[in-house]
This record gives C-alpha cells, structure tokens and sequence, in this order.
C-alpha cells in the first residue's frame, strides 16, 4: 500500500514535486510497480515544475541526452500513475484545489469544478467505454473523494473484481453509450446527492438510473442528500456537520436474472 499525500506548496528544481518523484521511482522498477495493489492518493489542482530527461540523436550519430524542464498539472502525473499501477486492488482519490491567493499555504477548498479529462485527457463520455483504464481494471474497491464529486462515468467502474463504490462528494454521472454493459460483481454502493436525484423529472435522476443498470447485482446502496448550501470552503468538522441533511437508504435489494 502507498499513502501518498502531497501538501500544498510550490515545488521547483530546488524541492521535486512528491508525486513526480513517486511516479519517476515507481516507472523505473517495474517489478515494485506490480506489488503495488492499494494507493491512497491526495494531489492538488496545480502546476509543478519537473526535471525530465530529453534524448536525441545528433545527425552525426551520436546520442544526445540532456535534462529539460517542464511545467506538468500534477493531475496529468496522476494520471500518468494510473497507465503504470496496473494492479491496483484499493484506489482512495482526494483531488484538493489550491488556495485562490496564496499557492505556498495548504487549504481545505476542495475543488469546485473539475473535469475527467484533467486526469485522463481526450477522455470521451460516449467512446470511453470501450477504452482500457489500466489503473481500474483490478479495482476491487473505489472510493471517490473529489472532483468535488463533479464527473463519474461508468468506465471508471467496470473493474470485473470491483464490489465496493463509495462517493464522497455529490456527483454527476455522465450519459455513456452501453447501456446493455454490466459487471455483476459490485454488491456496494454509496452515494451522496443532491434530493434532484430523486426527481422523475429532473436529468440527474434518469442518469442515476442509467448508471445503476449497470450493477444488476447490488446488494446494498446507501445514499446521503446533500442539499446544504456549500461555498467549497470547510472550516471545521462541527461547521460541516450543521450544513450537512443526511437520508440513509440502509439496504436496496435487487433482484437479478442472468
């Protein structure tokens, strides 16, 4: 297992970036990056300065190799992470945005907009499907922290061996193209909303309902609305706590027919 959280501050030549450094170690030992099956991950939504190396090939012949630097969203190195942590089991994601006025000062803003593509770009609601996410496929447990629970889509959870799912955050599934796809092995579900989800007449909840379709076999979903109105800013457990409305669902069976 490899917790990794990164404070928030500004990295250059002098300080790497922690997650550049573990994405650099890991792409170097290819036989540590397959006995890495859990990761809890926390990055920023940041630009980081990284030192690479460059090889070229002079028309001479000779090889040319020289180190460049290169300003990198440390949500591309994540996903660069994901295309090499083939064998993830466990995935924790907490994406945090940075303090609006001061990069050198660690926040509690979790982020107000974010997107999939941040992390995997070209990314393609209605295609990606049918397209590997190679730090997925062997999940058997996601929990989803950020996006500020912004974008979900089914792709991301068609871990054959995956069996809990747990958002964190309100979250918005995205239309996919395969509504006939399902993975029977997710028995787990835990979901927090906004009360829209459970409107008839409002998108969410017919994409809620798309989105379901595709685990026949879930045992259990616990869902929380939030509806509390929330400027991103958490300054304390108890100020979080009074805004928060909670509704349980203990346990949904479904029945499922193969």
């Amino acid at each position: 297992m490899i917790p990794h959280n990164t404070e928030n501050k500004v990295y250059g030549i002098d300080k790497p970036n922690p997650l550049w450094t573990l994405y650099h170690t890991l792409s170097q030992h290819p036989r540590l990056v397959q006995r890495v099956n859990s990761l809890d991950l926390t990055f920023f939504d940041r630009i980081c300065n990284v030192e690479a190396q460059a090889t070229g090939v002079f028309s001479s012949g000779l090889p040319l190799t020289s180190t460049i630097n290169l300003d990198i969203p440390e949500a591309y190195l994540a996903g660069a992470l994901f295309q090499i942590l083939t064998n993830l089991k466990t995935l924790t994601l907490f994406i945090i945005e940075t303090h609006p006025k001061n990069d050198n000062v660690r926040t509690l803003y979790p982020l107000r907009s974010y997107s999939i593509t941040s992390v995997f770009p070209g990314f393609n609601p209605i295609t990606s499907h049918q397209v590997a996410l190679p730090g997925f496929l062997n999940l058997r447990r996601l929990v989803w922290y950020e996006f500020n629970g912004d974008e979900f889509h089914w792709a991301l959870a068609k871990s054959p061996a995956l069996t809990f799912l747990d958002f964190r955050r309100p979250c918005n599934f995205l239309p996919d193209n395969a509504p006939h796809e399902v993975i029977s092995s997710l028995k787990y579900l835990n979901l927090k909303s906004r009360s829209s989800i459970l409107n008839p007449s409002f998108d969410e909840n017919e994409l809620l309902s798309l989105f379901l379709s595709h685990f026949p076999a879930l045992e259990s979903i616990a869902l929380k609305i939030y509806d509390a109105d929330y400027d991103g800013h958490v300054s304390s457990q108890e100020d979080l706590s009074s805004r928060v409305q909670c509704l349980y669902i203990i346990r949904h069976q479904f029945s499922y027919a193969p």
